[in-house]
């Protein structure tokens, strides 16, 4: 009698052994197969994104000022070029109606003349740089106008391709957190059929040993 119960415990221990391992090796699979929690990373990246975001707005607005203020300044100097070359056309026509007068003295009339048109001469040859120049800073003005269009059309397009791969992020985190649950069931679900096997076989072998003994 002593060695049916000394049999009966030896099967028990071991099937609370088996039992033991079985359970310890699927809690080590499932902790395993737990998707990572740790979204540092991912933080990081989205700091980057907005560190570099703010940056661009900062470009654009720095870059839309300069250009506002190029035109301000050019709209000014034409305003200034265009009264200075009226007076200047004024200045030239009545020194010519002072000329068309009789004058005695007609060497220093002819003198006069002479460095008149070189003076009229060559506040042509100004007034045509400046009006080259300031051409030329419409068409850079109008240049820098497209420039900070175009920034300000990356800008929208890079706030665009946030917004997707945040919903992005989103889909693939509640994708993942599915797939997780699901497995977690499917671990459960096998525990519990190693589980009742176990016990199962444990009774069986039980038993067995006992009516061996008998």
């Amino acid at each position: 009698m002593r060695n049916v119960i000394k049999n009966f415990c030896i099967a028990i221990v071991a099937f609370a052994l088996v039992f033991f391992v079985g359970t310890c090796a699927f809690n080590s699979n499932a902790k395993q197969n737990k998707p990572p929690t740790d979204s540092t990373y991912l933080e990081h990246l989205k700091t980057k994104q907005i560190d570099f975001e703010a940056q661009y707005k900062k470009e654009v607005f720095v870059l839309k000022k300069s250009n506002d203020s190029l035109l301000a300044l050019v709209k000014t100097d034409k305003k200034t070029y265009q009264s200075l070359q009226t007076k200047s056309k004024q200045i030239e026509v009545s020194i010519k109606q002072q000329f068309s007068l009789n004058d005695t003295a007609g060497s220093l009339k002819d003198s006069l003349q002479t460095l008149t048109e070189h003076y009229i001469a060559l506040q042509n040859e100004k007034d045509s740089i400046c009006h080259e120049t300031i051409s030329t800073l419409e068409i850079v003005a109008s240049k820098k106008d497209s420039i900070v269009f175009i920034q300000e059309t990356n800008l929208t397009n890079l706030k665009e391709i946030q917004r997707q791969n945040e919903l992005r992020e989103r889909q693939l985190t509640e994708e993942l957190n599915t797939a997780y649950k699901q497995q977690r069931k499917s671990v459960f679900k096998s525990k519990f059929f190693v589980g009742a096997f176990l016990v199962v076989s444990g009774i069986a072998t039980a038993l067995m040993i006992n009516q061996n003994l008998k």
